[in-house]
């Protein structure tokens, strides 16, 4: 999706500054995508691993 945003873009003739926002917002998005998964992840991977009395 990302690579079609940005022929998308390019087609369109937007600015350079359009172009670095977007990065910007898709990296951000990106990482807390990743933050968000990485800990669902270490809390399932906890729960299983802590078992109660």
């Amino acid at each position: 999706m990302f690579i079609v945003i940005v022929v998308a873009l390019f087609a369109a003739g937007a600015p350079f500054p359009i172009f670095v926002a977007f990065f910007c917002v898709v990296l951000a998005l990106d990482v807390a995508l990743a933050v968000t998964w990485a800990r669902r992840d270490s809390l399932a991977a906890y729960r299983l691993t802590v078992r109660e009395p």
